[in-house]
């Protein structure tokens, strides 16, 4: 099919619709005979006379004397542009609209069994996506017009923010030190009373299980159906109490467990009136927590900082930089950037132990600590030994002296040591103008040395 002669097939439709229905008419191999096209008669163009410019009719005597008396006018002003009317937009065609158009589209009665089979499914897909695209359209206006959430919705979004700035609160450091480390220290202080009262532990269980003391002691909740009052009814949880406890506990006792209670309720009261105000002032409440959790960390960074400087001065100059001069030499700048090197990376190492506190950095900085503190204890243990041997290496020098200044001659010399057997050892060969003197002396201070080390 040529593309002029399927234009003009879909020249009835408007629009985006018609230029969807002629592209779907291209994919389809449509004989362009196939398709009758409506055809509008030709209109002949209409000419009007043509007038004769050349004889123009001179004015009269009365027509030249009433222009003589006339005024002239003024030239005409030249009219503004009016302003171009606002296009509405294309009017939307409906689903039933758009089938009619469609329908409208007809293949000749001669046409092809194949020809008309493939068009009546190109006819029935652009009407089904016509129908798409106008309830996807509707669909988003009502979106847009619409309130986004719906009363319930709504509901459900102020109870879950109610809950987590309940959460938000209640598991506060703050607010758990305030409120509940005391409750539970009293009622731990509770169970131990009754323990020592001979309660046994599956009660103490029981009621752990039900809320504790406080919740226990005054609950309307029932028992086990197998444990009821005297007159047959149902026991609950204030009358088990009344029954079982209670006469069991001497004055005293009944004392000491009454200040528990009014310790509990009174605390847990405390709590309760805490929590509403705080949710009521929420904003406040976590602002304030947020600029004391900020102050904290200053005052903790502050507290390291002036502490690291202390611990550095231990070190020396090892924890200082080295400033790098130009006259320096080659020899003394590469020592100076090797030292400088190290310092910054001790000092990334020291950072990310001070400011990542992870149950991991502090398992090995403890262990490197331990560490560190035998490695100093080895350090100091070599400085002792490198002492002592820097004294004999001088005590030997001091007799080999001695003997060069006494001249003694022999292949054999013997020297006293304190506390040490005399000891002789026999001179090796000598140098060129060594005497053996000289050469046994330099050997016996070497052996020493090499002792001491």
């Amino acid at each position: 099919m040529k593309e002029s002669e399927i234009e003009q097939a879909a020249a009835s439709t408007e629009g985006a619709d018609a230029a969807a229905m002629t592209d779907m008419l291209k994919a389809m191999d449509v004989p362009p005979d196939d398709i009758e096209t409506p055809k509008e008669p030709a209109k002949e163009p209409t000419q009007e006379p043509a007038k004769d410019v050349s004889k123009t009719p001179e004015p009269s005597k009365e027509e030249q004397a009433a222009a003589k008396e006339e005024p002239a006018k003024e030239p005409a002003k030249v009219a503004e542009p009016a302003e171009e009317p606002k296009k509405e937009p294309a009017h939307e065609p409906t689903p039933d609209e758009f089938d009619k158009k469609i329908d409208g589209i007809r293949l000749r009665k001669d046409a092809s069994p194949r020809t008309r089979e493939a068009f009546e499914e190109v006819q029935k897909s652009a009407k089904e996506e016509h129908k798409a695209r106008v309830a996807l359209e509707t669909r988003v206006k009502e979106l847009e017009t619409r309130e986004t959430l719906t009363p319930e919705q709504k509901k459900h979004i102020e109870d879950l923010e109610q809950f987590r700035s309940t959460f938000d609160i209640e598991n506060d450091p703050k607010f758990t030190a305030q409120f509940d480390v005391p409750l539970q220290n009293a009622e731990s202080h509770g169970f131990h009373l009754l323990k020592t009262w001979n309660m046994p532990d599956s009660a103490a269980k029981y009621i752990k299980e039900n809320g504790g003391l406080l919740r226990f002691r005054y609950s309307n909740n029932y028992m086990p159906a197998s444990l009821k009052n005297k007159d047959g009814s149902r026991m609950t949880h204030q009358q088990w109490w009344d029954a079982n406890i209670l006469p069991r506990l001497t004055p005293q006792q009944k004392d000491e467990l009454n200040d528990v209670f009014t310790f509990l309720r009174n605390t847990t009261r405390m709590k309760g009136d805490a929590l509403n105000s705080a949710r009521a002032n929420k904003e406040t409440y976590f602002k304030q927590q947020k600029e004391a959790e900020e102050k904290s960390a200053q005052e903790w960074k502050e507290k390291i900082q002036s502490h690291a400087q202390k611990v550095l001065t231990t070190y020396g100059d090892a924890a200082k930089l080295k400033t790098i001069d130009p006259k320096d030499t080659p020899e003394v700048k590469a020592e100076k950037e090797l030292h400088n090197k190290r310092y910054h990376q001790a000092e990334a190492i020291a950072n990310k132990y001070l400011t990542q506190i992870t149950p991991e950095n502090l398992t090995e900085a403890a262990i490197g600590m331990g560490y560190l503190s035998l490695m100093k204890e080895d350090m100091k243990a070599l400085e002792a030994r490198a002492t002592t041997a820097e004294g004999k290496v001088k005590e030997l020098t001091t007799q080999l002296e001695g003997i060069k200044k006494s001249g003694q001659v022999g292949r054999k010399i013997t020297i006293h040591e304190p506390a040490k057997e005399t000891t002789t050892k026999a001179v090796g060969p000598r140098r060129l103008g060594q005497t053996s003197d000289e050469a046994a002396m330099e050997e016996l201070v070497k052996q020493h040395a090499e002792n001491a080390l």
